[in-house]
């Protein structure tokens, strides 16, 4: 800005400043603030600027977004990025303030590997039941995130187990389900059916309005009336029979695992 231009600004400012006591704060910090400026650019160093000048002129640029073009001495870009550090550090567990779950070590996992290769019927629970007998941290979701890897990877194979378990239960093997059908005046009729999984016939039936349990009980007593085998009854987790009391009716509950067969279990 050349010496005329300056001129001219400082004679307006001082005419405003006269009629308002803030107006001439205003304008003495202006002046203030370009020589500092201009000795500044003469000198060739910059101002050094404590945490407590960061936050200060941070928090009151947050109050006004439009003090963000006021700013001389420290650029936009430096008040955004100090806000940018500060939501880091709380934000980020790698600061070293958050510790988070230690990292499962390469033994556990192929601890992990081992007994579900030696023990293909066991779940996650009872694997993470066995570390935590042994003194293991290791958590549930851990394990089940370390034999999904293990499938995926090629660490794990199949087993055959369900095919065992089917050669071995075949003829005392059933499953039972829901199904809705929509009539043409809007009604909505739930259909249960229960087959025997040999050779697909179906064995029970029954359609309602509402599939309460007594519903079911109904069906399932229906269905072992006449059953003098063992019963192993294969069904999802739906409300209806995930609480149902299959031990009351001789019967073997196989829930299989949720979204199947979408996912392995």
């Amino acid at each position: 800005m050349n010496n005329s231009i300056r001129i001219l600004i400082d004679a307006v400012l001082f005419l405003i400043a006269g009629k308002s006591s803030a107006f001439r704060k205003y304008a003495l910090l202006q002046k203030e603030n370009e020589i500092l400026r201009r000795r500044l650019k003469l000198s060739g160093k910059r101002v050094q600027f404590t945490d407590q000048d960061r936050s200060f002129i941070a928090r009151l640029t947050l109050l006004d977004k439009r003090l963000l073009s006021k700013l001389t001495i420290v650029t936009p870009q430096t008040v955004l990025r100090y806000w940018q550090k500060k939501a880091s550090r709380r934000w980020c567990s790698s600061t070293g303030n958050v510790t988070g779950r230690p990292r499962v070590t390469k033994q556990i996992r192929n601890l992990v590997l081992e007994m579900k290769r030696r023990n293909h019927l066991w779940g996650y629970s009872r694997i993470a039941g066995e570390c935590k007998a042994m003194n293991l941290t290791v958590s549930k979701d851990s394990v089940r995130r370390i034999i999904r890897s293990g499938w995926k990877n090629g660490d794990l194979v199949p087993s055959g187990s369900w095919k065992l378990f089917l050669q071995t239960h075949w003829d005392s093997l059933f499953a039972c389900d829901f199904m809705t059908v929509e009539t043409l005046f809007g009604y909505r009729f739930y259909v249960f059916f229960l087959m025997r999984v040999k050779d697909r016939k179906i064995m029970q039936f029954g359609i309602t309005k509402n599939p309460n349990m007594e519903f079911l009980k109904n069906q399932f007593r229906a269905f072992t009336y006449d059953q003098d085998r063992e019963i192993h009854m294969i069904h999802d987790n739906s409300g209806e029979f995930r609480h149902f009391p299959y031990r009351d009716f001789g019967i073997n509950s196989v829930r299989i695992t949720p979204y199947s067969p979408d996912t392995p279990s």
